[in-house]
């Protein structure tokens, strides 16, 4: 009969162990996941730094090309 309860023991720790083993691959795949979407957004990150420096030189463009219409409105 005791030995009944280490066979039960035994097999719940079986399992215990197959459920750990089964949430670390988890934990892991998380990490790798997390580390992916990090190198992501600092991609994304550095595309919206030269995207909003092209609209800096874009508008200060811009704004010359305007004082210069606007300059040679007024002189006609």
């Amino acid at each position: 009969m005791n030995l009944e309860k280490f066979d039960i023991l035994e097999e719940k720790v079986g399992q215990l162990a197959e459920r750990y083993s089964e949430l670390k691959n988890q934990y892991d795949g998380f990490g790798s996941t997390i580390a992916e979407k990090d190198r992501e957004l600092s991609a994304l990150k550095e595309k919206i730094r030269i995207l909003e420096e092209e609209k800096g030189l874009i508008k200060a463009r811009l704004d010359k090309i305007i004082a210069n219409l606007e300059s040679v409105a007024f002189h006609s």
